[in-house]
């Protein structure tokens, strides 16, 4: 509604945006992807066994990341017709008959203790002091541009000359050398940089 020039803090996947929003909206630069890792203070991954539970997040998002990250591990197979965002009905086999259990992502860290393992948002394991090198399995579904964070404005906002200079020195300045210093000094390796090859205002 005009109170806010920018956001970054939106992915651009298919579930979270829809027609309406992408005909107003419009991405103006990519920022980060923050990493969904397996982590267990119990196993290593290839220790995982038939009965063991694996806690997961019961969003369609990041469930859905969270499957193709179990299937990565080898623990499960997804059905080929599974769509973008998976659930739990998409696996066809489980190579470990784990038992998947759904809960929301910010108490999943501190379900650690009562689960064999569990895939666990980054922003919420940095919160709890996991640590990346400490996950039993990391997320390899990195270069999925649909799960990059974006920096978003107005389209009609573009319009105007003054606004869209601005807009890119933001987005000059959020993809810079001093930013990804930040990602790696005080974010752990759970702030990943993504797209910043990429110039989504190029025809403005």
């Amino acid at each position: 509604n005009g109170e806010i020039d920018l956001n970054a803090f939106h992915t651009d996947l298919p579930a979270e945006r829809d027609r309406q929003l992408r005909l107003r909206d419009r991405d103006i630069g990519n920022t980060f992807i923050i990493p969904l890792n397996l982590y267990s203070d119990k196993v290593a991954v290839d220790e995982l066994k038939d009965g063991d539970t694996v806690a997961i997040p019961d969003d369609v998002t990041n469930g859905g990341r969270a499957l193709k990250v179990l299937e990565a591990a080898g623990l499960i197979q997804l059905k080929d017709s599974a769509e973008f965002n998976p659930t739990i009905d998409d696996i066809e086999t489980y190579n470990t008959k784990i038992t998947i259990e759904e809960l929301k992502a910010n108490v999943i860290p501190s379900t650690l203790a009562d689960v064999t393992a569990a895939v666990v948002n980054g922003n919420y394991a940095l919160d709890f002091g996991l640590k990346t090198e400490d996950a039993i399995y990391k997320d390899d579904q990195l270069d999925i541009e649909e799960y990059w964070n974006l920096i978003a404005a107005r389209s009609a906002d573009l319009e105007d000359a003054d606004k869209l200079e601005t807009y890119k020195k933001v987005v000059a300045a959020f993809q810079s050398d001093e930013t990804e210093k930040v990602f790696n000094d005080q974010f752990g390796g759970y702030f990943i940089k993504a797209g910043w090859d990429q110039d989504l205002l190029a025809d403005k």
